[in-house]
């Protein structure tokens, strides 16, 4: 009796150390993931900064030659 309630003992004790270990492994994945999400989102707002950047830069350009343009028709409605 007192084998078979050691057995028994063991087989709980294993079942326990298996179900406790993927808990642990299982959170430091979703930490891994975590790190890695936030790299990926830092690098898409460096991204969106630097497209936001060159947009704003496109844009005067353009309103530049806007400008440049409506001058122009100006001087040719006003015979210049």
């Amino acid at each position: 009796m007192t084998k078979e309630l050691i057995i028994v003992a063991l087989i709980l004790l294993v079942i326990y150390l298996y179900y406790q270990k993927p808990s642990k492994a299982k959170t430091y994945f979703e930490l891994d993931s975590q790190e890695t999400e936030i790299k990926e989102l830092k690098s898409q707002l460096q991204q969106a900064q630097q497209l936001e950047r060159f947009n704003g830069e496109q844009l005067k350009t353009q309103q530049t030659k806007i400008q440049g343009l409506e001058k122009q028709l100006a001087s040719y409605g006003t015979g210049d």
